[in-house]
């Protein structure tokens, strides 16, 4: 058994995964079945000035989007050339993008999330 806050150790040293809420577990099982929280297949990180716009397109192309801190975040529901993601985009000022595999973190910020302001 393995208790940590390092989300990259568990995700590489545990077969078997507990996500914690304020004491309750609210989530468990294998990395691969935990994936299934998101329906993703990667992970679009955004740095834009124009982040109300970009999340409004993001919506419009049928991407999830999450703020995790300060980053925003699109779920992408398929995987898609950097080509395309930029012409879904068009006329918006984009500053990076980041394109990650559906990880821990990611499943770890959605299942404790506040969802008050949903």
């Amino acid at each position: 058994m393995l208790t940590t806050h390092l989300l990259d150790e568990a995700e590489r040293l545990s077969s078997q995964i507990g996500i914690l809420k304020e004491g309750h577990i609210v989530a468990e099982g294998s990395l691969k079945a935990l994936r299934q929280c998101i329906p993703a297949k990667e992970i679009l990180m955004v740095q834009t000035s124009e982040p109300k716009q970009a999340i409004d397109r993001a919506r419009q192309q049928g991407f999830t989007p999450r703020r995790y801190g300060n980053s925003l975040a699109f779920w992408l529901p398929e995987h898609l050339e950097l080509k395309e993601i930029i012409e879904r985009f068009d006329g918006i000022k984009l500053d990076s993008i980041a394109r990650q595999p559906v990880r821990l973190e990611h499943i770890y910020l959605e299942m404790t999330r506040d969802r008050k302001n949903d």
